[in-house]
């Protein structure tokens, strides 16, 4: 079929699939929402995971603990096995690197007043350099019981192997348990297009 211009429309017409040099089509020649997500790499498209605790959790005091059984409400749009819900880990798989924002959050009942809740996350096993600290509120006397709330997040770039865990703190002096209803841990991949 002959090629056929015209000027009156702007169409050409005769031109089969493939039949434009690379290059030749860019983004300013793409009508808005025209591309359908099937079509876009997979490095375009958004990756997420994300689980709430079914059960309380025993915290050790003054050291960091993994949140686990985060079974719960979860969600898990990525490749293969890369969320683990029921050991709270993240694992990068092939494909899945790039920038996250991960985040987490927690609330244990029975701290006293002036102690403190931390939560961070722990990359690759290591200690949490980025965590949020929250000190219980003053109520009564030293042993009155408060509820403490602390959540967090962080921008991160992770590469294939990476794992990511939500680590817990706090200073009570003895194990204290989280709340399940308020104690989740997620993230998402940032997409690049």
């Amino acid at each position: 079929m002959a090629l056929t211009f015209n000027g009156s429309n702007n169409t050409i017409s005769g031109l089969a699939v493939g039949g434009l040099d690379n290059g030749i089509v860019d983004t300013d020649m793409i009508a808005a929402n025209a591309v359908l997500a099937a079509k876009l790499a997979t490095t375009a498209t958004s990756l997420a995971f994300m689980g709430t605790q079914a059960s309380g959790q025993s915290i050790a005091s003054g050291a960091w603990t993994v949140a686990t059984g985060l079974t719960s409400h979860s969600i898990s749009a990525n490749t293969g096995t890369s969320w683990d819900t029921t050991n709270a880990k993240f694992t990068v798989a092939s494909g899945q690197d790039g920038t996250y924002i991960v985040w987490g959050s927690t609330r244990i009942i029975n701290m006293h007043r002036w102690q403190y809740l931390n939560v961070g996350f722990k990359i690759n096993g290591a200690t949490p350099t980025h965590y949020s600290t929250v000190q219980s509120p003053y109520a009564g006397n030293s042993s009155s019981d408060v509820s403490c709330f602390a959540d967090s997040f962080c921008i991160k770039t992770l590469s294939v192997g990476d794992t990511v865990e939500m680590g817990i703190y706090h200073d009570h002096g003895s194990a204290l348990n989280t709340d399940p209803v308020n104690t989740a841990f997620g993230g998402y991949k940032i997409p690049i297009f």
